[in-house]
């Protein structure tokens, strides 16, 4: 009985479409493709060089400027699991009324996706690199096509 259950759940798991490892992007990746696509590419890396933990932050705002994608690279996977749990937190205390969660977890994968107050909410990280959106829910669309580029 075990053993069917181990197996419906790989089926499952599988069928799904879940990666148990992803591969990490670097930032050159983010700002190149993202570039190509019309998105102004901004460093933030300046504004936290005070923040142990983070290395580099690049916003990536489309061309008219109505959203924007966050990169972050932290110093450490810890680093950027503890990032991961703030900003989990940070969304679920500013949800109100109906929401929708989605939480995939990996081997070296955690994704947290939310749709609440009209806001399309998302944290992505894949080893010590993270992809955060916090945008109106029109855009959620955007936002889940830049996330299946990268595979986060």
């Amino acid at each position: 009985m075990k053993k069917i259950i181990f197996l419906c759940l790989f089926l499952l798991i599988m069928a799904t479409g879940c990666d148990l490892k992803k591969q990490a992007i670097l930032s050159v990746d983010f700002n190149k493709v993202l570039s190509e696509k019309g998105y102004i590419v901004t460093n933030l890396s300046k504004q936290f060089e005070n923040n142990n933990e983070i290395k580099e932050v690049f916003v990536a705002q489309d061309s008219k400027q109505e959203y924007q994608l966050e990169y972050y690279l932290l110093n450490t996977s810890e680093g950027a699991s503890k990032f991961y749990e703030n900003n989990v937190k940070a969304f679920k205390s500013a949800a109100r009324g109906a929401i929708s969660t989605v939480e995939l977890n990996g081997l070296n994968y955690e994704t947290y996706k939310q749709q609440a107050n009209n806001k399309y909410q998302v944290i992505s990280c894949v080893e010590n690199t993270c992809i955060y959106a916090n945008v109106d829910k029109s855009k959620k669309d955007k936002v889940k096509e830049v996330l299946e580029i990268f595979n986060y």
